[in-house]
């Protein structure tokens, strides 16, 4: 089969995960492998290339790659420790950040990866493994979030909590760092 013509199916989306793990790729290198056909609706494409060709003509924006360290910029004053050894930022969610793009495109909510991606620029490393890592609330656009982390010296883990502007908790991260 070869490619199908966009024109022709005003409706078609790709099937539950893999709408998900391929709408937008977070840290350059998370692109799964897939080997069988696509399912799209009714009709199945035949090979990843004609699915990408497809969907890149549908919305070109659709597989934008997304440089989390050009979306997130914080200062050095702000990555700076208190006396406590926390560091403490408030970060306003942009509306027009690009993972609300295919996250979702009616009723935008930011992807927990996105969080991930924020705390890893904020704090300049790079994770070796998350221990825990838990979201309770959802975040919107023009949310404000108050962000605080602080590195635990005995285990070398570091904790994260996230609390809205309502000082509800939506995120807690546990994790050590490379």
């Amino acid at each position: 089969m070869g490619l199908l013509a966009p024109e022709s199916f005003d409706v078609l989306r790709p099937a539950g995960n893999i709408h998900r793990s391929l709408g937008i790729f977070s840290f350059g290198k998370c692109l799964p492998q897939l080997s069988a056909a696509l399912p799209v609706g009714s009709y199945a494409l035949k090979g990843f290339n004609e699915y990408l060709a497809f969907h890149k003509y549908r919305n070109p924006l659709h597989f934008r790659m997304i440089n989390p360290d050009q979306i997130f910029k914080f200062s050095k004053d702000q990555r700076q420790a208190n006396a406590n050894g926390e560091i403490h930022v408030i970060w306003k969610v942009p509306a027009d950040l690009p993972y609300f793009e295919g996250h979702f495109p009616d009723n935008p909510v930011l992807p927990g990866v996105a969080l991930l991606d924020l705390v890893q620029e904020l704090l300049q490393v790079r994770y070796a493994f998350i221990k825990s890592a838990k979201y309770t609330e959802v975040i919107r656009p023009d949310d404000e979030l108050n962000i605080m982390a602080k590195k635990d010296s005995e285990s070398g883990l570091w904790n994260i909590s996230i609390q809205n502007q309502n000082n509800i908790s939506v995120c807690k991260l546990i994790f050590e760092t490379t």
